[in-house]
């Protein structure tokens, strides 16, 4: 199991990915879900199942969801 961890430009962890059989969820530092990539159909979809688009952002949703 691979665990990705991201961090802001001052190192302070901001959330990290885990992949689960064939996908990748995203979490907050907190623990919260922010999403998850399907490299299947090459799509990121938010937890409630809605279409982010295409290729891998959980980045993007993870950076969204911390500075706010």
């Amino acid at each position: 199991m691979n665990i990705q961890y991201y961090r802001d430009r001052h190192g302070n962890r901001i959330g990290h990915s885990i992949p689960i059989g064939i996908i990748e969820v995203g979490y907050l530092k907190n623990g919260q879900r922010v999403g998850y990539y399907d490299p299947r159909v090459d799509v990121t979809y938010t937890p409630c199942g809605s279409r982010v688009g295409f290729g891998n952002l959980l980045v993007g949703l993870i950076m969204r969801q911390s500075c706010s």
